[in-house]
């Protein structure tokens, strides 16, 4: 995430394609809500695939502020509706080792469970990409629902979710979280700077 653009920047475009994954409130259980709509990201957009990380670490960043979610774990809602062949050539086997890798190991978040929503024909293809780099309790921690809304209540309060996954709370709308994250934009700058040195032998 080093030398990323401005979150002022990034966020109209992850905005209008739902790429801002923020989270309504804590559930019953009460674990934070963590969507991730992925079949929303248009290269046309002039946005790289790189550039959708940094909203969504930022945004993994923000939630962990909170102690109670440090302690809990987040769950996560990866919806794929709109996910195509076209969405696969962007992922090479080194973008998703990076991901997987960031989520699984190198990020301080745990996820409780990973729920799949919408998923298409395709799915099988890219867990068989995806799967040698999970760990046995991620992979144990993944659901599938599909289409069925109802199957995913019965992890999720449909209360609090978007009116798009059968819930109660209107429409996808992450305007708040946003406008959140822009408040610490210099903040965040500062961050992308740490690192390690890369050896380039």
């Amino acid at each position: 995430m080093k030398g990323h653009a401005t979150l002022p920047l990034l966020f109209p475009v992850t905005q209008q394609r739902g790429l801002c994954h923020g989270r309504r409130h804590a559930h019953r259980d009460p674990k934070k809500v963590f969507i991730a709509r992925v079949g929303h990201w248009n290269a046309d957009s002039g946005f790289t695939l790189k550039d959708t990380y940094v909203p969504d670490i930022f945004l993994l960043e923000q939630a962990l502020d909170d102690d109670e979610s440090q302690v809990r774990g987040l769950v996560a809602i990866v919806d794929m509706a709109g996910f195509s062949f076209w969405h696969m050539r962007q992922l090479s086997f080194s973008h998703i080792k990076v991901l997987v890798h960031t989520v699984q190991d190198a990020f301080p978040a745990r996820f409780k469970a990973i729920h799949v929503v919408n998923q298409p024909g395709l799915y099988d293809y890219i867990y068989a990409c995806i799967r040698p780099f999970l760990k046995p309790k991620i992979m144990k921690r993944i659901h599938l629902h599909g289409s069925d809304m109802t199957s995913l209540h019965e992890h999720i309060d449909p209360e609090i979710l978007p009116e798009e996954y059968g819930g109660q709370a209107g429409p996808f709308n992450n305007d708040w979280i946003c406008q959140q994250l822009y408040q610490r934009d210099e903040e965040f700058r500062k961050y992308s700077h740490y690192g390690f040195p890369r050896n380039e032998k």
